[in-house]
């Protein structure tokens, strides 16, 4: 599931790389801007690293942070500890395209 595409408006890709084994911990967060290649440190985050930035509200650890960047990543992390515990219920993983991406970036995936 992605939660942020890159856009003409958009920087960053942020997708729930795996999942589907127990426990939650295996799930793992891709977070990928545009200056970081995919595999590099600090772009592939698991559940309970996750769970820690938001409880933090500490994303300087993610590849090309900006505190511009805060908003974005908050909704986006948050909408995948959602899942994830939806996921873990075993309720149906299909939402409605109004809760699956960040309130910001909705419009982008609309044009």
């Amino acid at each position: 599931m992605a939660y942020a595409r890159w856009t003409r408006d958009c920087d960053w890709y942020i997708f729930w790389q795996a999942g589907k084994a127990q426990p939650s911990d295996d799930d793992v967060l891709a977070v990928w801007h545009v200056t970081a290649s995919p595999g590099e440190p600090n772009t592939e985050f698991r559940y309970s690293e996750v769970t820690e930035m938001l409880a933090q509200n500490d994303f300087s650890r993610i590849r090309g942070w900006s505190p511009s960047a805060s908003g974005l990543l908050q909704e986006a992390l948050s909408a995948f500890v959602r899942d994830v515990a939806t996921s873990r219920r075993g309720s149906s993983s299909l939402r409605s395209p109004d809760t699956q991406y960040p309130s910001e970036h909705r419009k982008h995936e609309e044009s």
